[in-house]
């Protein structure tokens, strides 16, 4: 069930076309500007760089294929994680706005998979992501290292694996914030515009106040946390709290 869940995620995921326009423009900036305003500035020093204190020659080094992990990493800490960040909310955001968050809650196999198996799309994303990104700079900087006729070796795999590994927990990091603020924001946003009696006459007008509506579910929190607790009672037995609260 799950395996289906995740090819109908993947199949969403890779038809939006703002996910790819987010990842063609991560990758551009990564080359554009990670490598080559880079090495023009590098290349094309100011005469007051040395009195701003700018280290041209280790500019210039950290653009070769030896220090392409560490340049890597250190962009996933900054520009690179707010794409990922940005990711994480189309995938789902994108639900509502394509108008398809409906449909997948209410088909099987339940909405706790349907959570998961985009989750797993969104790490399977992002992985993908960093593979291509590394591939990217080491193209990149094997390209500048030919040019200043320096060395083209690629660091060591252990470093390039462990490289890949750290920059995809970040981006994993960053992809999850985004995806949950959108999951848990819409409690927030919902319980909001629920109070907006306009909203209400608008887009509700035929649906009358019932017996539970007036005594219980009007009062807030109160209603709310009364209702968790009936179904954490009636579904804890069977399929568990965690499950229960998570659904």
């Amino acid at each position: 069930m799950i395996a289906a869940a995740i090819r109908a995620e993947w199949f969403k995921l890779v038809r939006r076309p703002a996910i790819w326009l987010t990842c063609g423009l991560l990758l551009a900036l990564v080359v554009l500007v990670g490598y080559g305003v880079t090495y023009l500035v590098a290349t094309h020093t100011p005469q007051d760089a040395h009195q701003v204190g700018v280290d041209v020659a280790a500019l210039r080094s950290g653009l070769y294929p030896a220090a392409m992990v560490g340049k890597s990493l250190q962009n996933a800490g900054t520009l690179d994680g707010v794409f990922a960040l940005m990711l994480g909310v189309l995938a789902q955001g994108s639900e509502y706005g394509w108008q398809t968050v409906k449909t997948s809650f209410i088909q099987l196999p339940g909405r706790s998979t349907i959570l998961l198996a985009r989750a797993l799309v969104v790490s399977a994303l992002m992985l993908g992501l960093v593979l291509i990104i590394f591939a990217f700079d080491g193209v990149a900087a094997a390209m500048i290292a030919l040019v200043d006729g320096k060395s083209a070796a690629l660091p060591p795999a252990i470093d390039i694996t462990r490289g890949i590994a750290g920059e995809w927990l970040i981006f994993e990091m960053m992809a999850m914030l985004g995806f949950w603020q959108v999951q848990l924001g819409n409690v927030f946003y919902y319980v909001r515009e629920i109070k907006n009696t306009d909203v209400v006459e608008r887009y509700a007008r035929n649906i009358k106040d019932g017996w539970w509506d007036t005594h219980l579910f009007n009062h807030g929190l109160l209603g709310l946390g009364i209702g968790t607790a009936l179904l954490c009672l009636i579904l804890t037995p069977v399929i568990g709290l965690w499950w229960t609260l998570l659904g």
